[in-house]
């Protein structure tokens, strides 16, 4: 049993030492900035689908169980209910960072235009 906790502890030593990062990760362009709050977006509402679709499915299943003879012995149906909410309630974080990164591209896209300078140029 010993051996068993000292490999276990040495695996996750080593696997924790060799996923770090050795490089510091790059600034964003200002390209990136649209594309990352598409894929949010994009993402954000796959979670919206798939968690709609885990819930409605386990409801079904929690549904067919209970109108069956078997009666309620299966609880798998509540794990797949409260994943298809977990689901759901983890894309509102990423509808407000896709809106965020959107106004940031929106800012700098702003900043970038010559026409804005020479106005701002002029007022002043």
């Amino acid at each position: 049993m010993k051996k068993i906790k000292v490999i276990l502890l040495a695996f996750i030593i080593t696997s924790s030492l060799f996923s770090q990062q050795t490089e510091p990760p790059q600034p964003m362009a200002k390209h990136d900035y649209p594309q990352l709050s598409k894929r949010q977006q994009r993402t954000a509402w796959l979670m919206l689908g798939g968690g709609t679709l885990l819930a409605l499915g386990s409801m079904y299943w929690a549904l067919d169980s209970w109108t069956s003879e078997s009666g309620l012995g299966d609880h798998g149906q509540q794990y797949f209910f409260i994943a298809g909410i977990c689901c759901m309630a983890g894309r509102i974080a990423l509808f407000i960072i896709s809106g965020n990164n959107k106004k940031k591209a929106m800012s700098m896209l702003m900043n970038l235009r010559p026409g804005n300078k020479q106005q701002m140029g002029n007022e002043a």
